[in-house]
């Protein structure tokens, strides 16, 4: 599932106006591509890799559904096909693991 998040934040084009609205959004995803990439790049991962991208990753991916919340993204804003969907999904796959895995 955080694949599946980092991935849709940063499927975003460069030139999306969405990008220069909400900056906070995409350094923190940047962040989580990285920790991302070094824990979770094997699908066999032992349970402490995973428990240690968990205690870096989470105060990230609390960051991250502050920003969205103050942004509003979560929202279908104007219903934009699309970009709407996808602001949808990905607070949903955010607030599925933030709900599941707690605070570590």
């Amino acid at each position: 599932m955080i694949h599946a998040m980092v991935n849709l934040i940063s499927s975003i084009p460069l030139s999306s106006p969405v990008r220069e609205k909400y900056p906070d959004v995409f350094n923190i995803n940047g962040a989580l591509v990285i920790l991302s990439d070094s824990h979770l790049g094997d699908p066999e991962i032992a349970l402490e890799d995973w428990n240690e991208f968990w205690m870096r990753a989470h105060p990230f991916l609390v960051g991250l559904g502050e920003k969205l919340d103050e942004g509003q993204l979560g929202l279908d804003i104007g219903r934009v096909p699309g970009e709407a969907c996808r602001r949808e999904a990905l607070r949903a796959i955010l607030r599925k693991t933030v709900t599941q895995y707690g605070n570590g």
